[in-house]
């Protein structure tokens, strides 16, 4: 995978809307696109959806994460059901993009005013540092197929050691 060619790379991103933030990601991973935050660089709030759309993905720089602020809604009381609904719909978009959910539930146990960065550790386990799997194996068939390499066949045996 080329982090350069066929990439969109996120720098000193502070984010947005996170509805706008998903469509995009919608594209880029319909268009089988890398995404990349350089180290030095950040990738903030709302970016984060656009991050996580990459079917190669590169969050060598800052991973800025807190919770959605929605200024007409922070105005009024909002109910459990509608913030449970808007929970599992944004959960449903990291699991489309091949993300451990649990990204969601890291999200929203911040205060939107209260944000926090991902360590390194939280990254490579989120898969924020890697290639959809899926992916990955197209690839290698299609160069395969194109340099004339045919699959072998070969039968897996397994011994019970007990």
């Amino acid at each position: 995978f080329r982090l350069t060619r066929d990439s969109i790379i996120l720098k000193d991103n502070l984010g947005g809307n996170i509805y706008a933030a998903m469509e995009i990601g919608k594209i880029i991973r319909k268009m089988g696109w890398s995404t990349w935050v350089p180290r030095d660089k950040y990738c903030m709030s709302a970016c984060m959806h656009i991050l996580v759309s990459g079917v190669c993905r590169m969050a060598e720089g800052d991973i800025y994460i807190h919770r959605k602020i929605h200024p007409e809604i922070d105005k009024k009381p909002i109910s459990q059901k509608y913030v449970n609904n808007t929970r599992r719909w944004e959960a449903a978009y990291f699991e489309s993009m091949d993300v451990d959910p649990i990204l969601e539930w890291k999200i929203h146990g911040n205060p939107h005013w209260k944000g926090r960065y991902l360590s390194e550790s939280e990254k490579l386990d989120l898969g924020l540092y890697g290639t959809i799997e899926t992916v990955e194996n197209n690839r290698f068939n299609e160069v395969a197929k194109a340099k004339g390499v045919k699959k072998k066949k070969s039968k897996i045996h397994c011994k019970k050691t007990f």
